[in-house]
């Protein structure tokens, strides 16, 4: 069953970090390098905590230790006074659409994915796991929560917790205008009523693979109970206001004989039509009209004398579904499994892991720096993606299936900095 607890979270101290939007911070794996730096700033972000530099003395590990116990030990961060759950609002913009995410923070216990109910939805990758088990092991804190989802359509998970939503914890808004809100819920008999409906339901990994993996690793090490726990967001997944991105990928040292075979092999499986680069909004509208019934992929070339793109949309799926063996028919719909299993794989012969390692991969959500990064030739090809869809992501996490990684891309993060969650305190 999925068990969930009330906890004694840490905050920023008001009384001394007055500005909230100083000290937060996306997520680890989603910060630019060229856009750290404005964190970096800040002497008291979290992003010190989650990306540490390190001095001369000691490594990177070593000192987001010694640096998160001067902040405990010199009160800038508080933790609270007795177990609570939290509610936390997310007020965002996209496609000039207002939305709101609601959902709340607790304390997950940890189970292997095989035999239990949290449910994981993407492949990882190893290097990522042993730096974010370093610094677990350094700093035995959960520094930024999982994002999971659960089923509740009727909303009666957080219906009872917003009717007893007590003391206002954060109200404040960043400089992108996402508005982010924090309540303390400390009610005990709907703590119990909260963990008794949630005993039934499954939870699905919708952000933070890696760290759910590396805090299963770091308990099984350890065998503490205590270490049993993770630090989560829940939200419902019938929330309306769920978005997930594309993650378009981005790959290094791509020349025109792949070009060639890319072209030569895909019409095996897909119409080449014409990609205008005109306009990216009419670019990715014929993306998106394309993708409604079948798979589509905007391709963007530079062969270091002029930018060529092309549209690739499957002609056969049964066709398609025969060179992915392994998988349920689910997993061979998707487009970021046509992708890696066919495009990458069988046609030119890339595999993720070692186009990770040889540091020739990324993925970018942002359309736009997509294209510029490919036409400017800090990158060599653009894969241009339509987003995966949530029921996707529950059907194929249901079948204990996995989708390689980066599939999704959950808009907006959880930022890291509004709670954290000592594992020894």
């Amino acid at each position: 069953m999925a068990e969930i607890n009330p906890f004694r979270g840490y905050f920023y101290n008001p009384h001394i970090i007055t500005d909230l939007k100083d000290v937060i911070a996306p997520p680890y794996d989603v910060i630019a390098p060229e856009e750290s730096g404005k964190y970096y700033s800040k002497i008291h972000n979290i992003i010190h905590l989650t990306l540490p530099q390190g001095d001369k003395s000691q490594d990177k590990y070593h000192y987001a230790a010694t640096l998160l116990n001067e902040w405990i030990k010199d009160e800038i961060f508080a933790r609270d006074d007795s177990p609570s759950l939290y509610i936390y609002h997310h007020r965002f913009q996209i496609n000039s659409e207002v939305l709101l995410r609601r959902g709340f923070f607790a304390l997950v216990r940890l189970e292997d994915f095989g035999e239990g109910r949290v449910l994981p939805h993407e492949e990882t990758l190893s290097s990522p796991k042993e730096d974010r088990f370093k610094l677990l092991e350094s700093t035995c804190c959960n520094l930024s929560p999982v994002f999971l989802l659960y089923s509740d359509g009727r909303g009666e998970i957080l219906r009872l917790l917003e009717e007893e939503r007590s003391s206002l914890l954060a109200d404040f808004t960043t400089p992108d205008s996402q508005v982010h809100t924090l309540w303390r819920v400390s009610n005990k008999e709907i703590h119990t009523k909260v963990r008794q409906i949630m005993e039934d339901k499954l939870l699905y990994i919708a952000d933070g693979h890696h760290r759910y993996e590396i805090a299963l690793r770091f308990w099984k090490q350890t065998k503490k109970d205590m270490h049993r726990w993770i630090l989560a967001y829940l939200s419902p997944i019938e929330d309306k206001s769920l978005r997930i991105l594309p993650a378009h990928r981005l790959v290094k040292g791509f020349n025109n004989k792949d070009w060639e075979k890319l072209l030569r092999k895909g019409r095996e499986y897909f119409w080449i039509k014409e990609f205008s680069l005109n306009s990216i909004e009419k670019s990715f509208s014929i993306l998106s009209e394309e993708g409604e019934k079948r798979h589509a992929f905007g391709i963007l070339f530079n062969d270091g004398r002029s930018i060529k793109s092309t549209l690739l949309v499957s002609k056969n799926e049964k066709k398609l579904q025969e060179k992915m063996d392994g998988h349920s028919p689910a997993w061979k719909h998707l487009d970021i499994s046509v992708l890696h299993s066919l495009i990458f794989s069988h046609i030119l012969g890339f595999e993720e892991e070692s186009l990770q390692r040889a540091s020739r991969l990324k993925y970018e959500v942002d359309r736009d720096k997509t294209m510029r990064l490919v036409k400017g030739g800090s990158y060599q090809v653009g894969f241009l993606l339509n987003p995966t869809k949530v029921k996707e992501v529950q059907m194929v996490a249901e079948r204990r299936e996995k989708m390689p990684g980066k599939a999704t891309y959950f808009y907006p993060k959880v930022p890291s900095g509004l709670i954290i969650h000592m594992l020894e305190r």
